[in-house]
């Protein structure tokens, strides 16, 4: 269950019944809609953002996060940010995306106050960069990463953001 992914109707006749009703009501109106070009547009504009329901909008609909949120992708720009969800309140991370502060809004508006592991997939600063946003103001357990300190400059920088917040690294 995707929230926005699927607008409720009714099943069996009473379904039907509305959809033909609709239908003969699209129909009648047609001639009038016609000597309006403008309010065809809207009109056309109300459907399409019915039937395609952009994301933008069906955030707006439905709100961000969806209760009982499992996974979700966080919005960092350039790079990635994933988090798990592990009980309430509670999120594992995967990837800390550039920004800090988009992180950070991210973890926020998902109610994450607890990350018992942040997985850095390798070091590259779309990936890493966004550490401190991760870090700020939440209980981290540890930090895991690669073994493979590529680039050399973003892996001093993890392990020195994780030494500042006290926060352990291992390496996979």
């Amino acid at each position: 269950d995707l929230p926005g992914a699927e607008a409720p109707w009714p099943g069996g006749w009473a379904g039907a019944a509305l959809l033909a009703g609709l239908t003969v009501l699209a129909v009648l109106l047609a001639p009038r809609f016609a000597r309006h070009p403008w309010l065809c547009a809207a009109a056309a504009l109300l459907l399409v953002l019915v039937v395609v329901r952009p994301a933008p909008l069906t955030r707006v609909v439905t709100g961000w996060p969806p209760p009982d949120w499992a996974f979700a992708l966080c919005d960092v720009g350039q790079g990635d940010a994933m988090v798990l969800a592990a009980g309430e309140g509670t999120g594992v991370v995967v990837d800390a995306g550039p920004d800090p502060r988009s992180v950070d809004r991210c973890l926020r508006d998902l109610g994450v106050t607890r990350v018992p592991l942040v997985v850095l997939t390798h070091f590259h600063a779309d990936h890493v960069r966004g550490l401190p946003g991760v870090l700020r103001g939440r209980a981290v357990g540890a930090i895991q990463t690669t073994s493979l300190d590529e680039p050399p400059e973003q892996a001093a920088f993890v392990r020195r953001t994780a030494a500042g917040a006290r926060v352990a690294t291992v390496r996979a």
